[in-house]
């Protein structure tokens, strides 16, 4: 049952992560030292989430760790208990190990959102579709429902001049690819932010 609530709130803030992530990956060093996880350990909790990945499951980017996405979840579902293992700047690989750390050996559903970072640096994809395998088969042998969240089009970030523009959007779509076949494959959902124009046709 509380995987079931879980999965419509990860889903239904799909609009908001948008922002957060577009934010995120552009700040300053200074913003992502000052931003903590949003957690949250209720006396009395009636379920357990954990959030693992990169500074969109921090928070990095939002006014304050309540307007994160893991800060909206914890507010949506109070009686939940909230741990969130994400970190600045983690790749996909990296979330292996939140997954192992994590302190509880069960949750009712975890979220993953990571990937940013892989197509900023240009981790090799056939190793990122590896990556993000292992993780969502790891995560599937701690909680019924797993719900993985990455980035959007990084390419359209105004950041980002011409030529740049269209090579982060081409590798934005190869990550998205990968991720979508992988959440497809073990059975987690997959919150789509990517807005290409060809997704809009």
């Amino acid at each position: 049952m509380l995987a079931s609530l879980l999965g419509a709130a990860v889903l239904a803030l799909a609009a908001y992560d948008g922002v957060v992530i577009g934010r995120a990956l552009y700040v300053g060093g200074q913003l992502a030292r000052e931003s903590s996880p949003y957690s949250q350990q209720p006396p009395n909790a009636t379920g357990a989430l954990l959030v693992v990945g990169d500074s969109t499951g921090v928070g990095t980017g939002a006014e304050d760790p309540a307007d994160s996405v893991a800060g909206r979840l914890g507010q949506a579902l109070p009686n939940t208990r909230i741990d969130n293992l994400a970190v600045n700047g983690a790749l996909t690989e990296d979330v292996l190990g939140q997954l192992r750390d994590a302190p509880l050996p069960r949750y009712d559903a975890i979220l993953v959102q990571v990937g940013g970072n892989d197509a900023l640096r240009f981790t090799p994809l056939d190793r990122l579709a590896a990556d993000i395998a292992a993780v969502l088969n790891r995560a599937g042998e701690r909680a019924p429902y797993t719900a993985l969240m990455s980035t959007g089009d990084l390419g359209a970030a105004p950041a980002l001049p011409w030529p740049l523009a269209p090579v982060y959007s081409a590798r934005s779509r190869a990550v998205r690819d990968r991720f979508l076949a992988a959440a497809r494959e073990h059975g987690a959902d997959y919150v789509d932010l990517f807005t290409g124009a060809s997704d809009n046709g």
